[in-house]
């Protein structure tokens, strides 16, 4: 499998395109999967485009229904930033509608 096989197959529900994985943090799309680590990293980017990109919530029609959850890519984001060690962008997580709570407590 490579890599560009592997985001495709983690973002297929996402309609993923080939001008997307222009975006991923990948060195070579084409070379075989030889650390996970390496493909799941390249997922950070891509999300956070799905994050600001408009998305299907719903279709109904002669009674067939087709409604997308898309909360869990949020916290799919923050997971894989905080496992690579990547800073999550502030309005990325904005846009994902993810609350961030600082404690202020020592300027008391």
């Amino acid at each position: 499998m490579t890599n560009r096989e592997f985001i495709e197959q983690q973002l297929r529900a996402y309609g993923i395109t080939e001008s997307d994985l222009l975006l991923a943090d990948v060195d070579d799309l084409d070379e075989e999967v030889a650390d996970v680590a390496i493909a799941e990293k390249g997922l950070i980017p891509l999300i956070a485009k799905l994050a600001v990109s408009p998305f299907l919530k719903n279709i109904s029609e002669n009674g067939f229904s087709v409604s997308w959850d898309v909360g869990k890519i949020g916290w799919w984001y923050r997971y894989l930033c905080s496992k690579y060690g990547v800073t999550p962008d502030a309005n990325i997580e904005a846009a994902l509608g993810l609350g961030v709570i600082i404690d202020r407590t020592k300027k008391w």
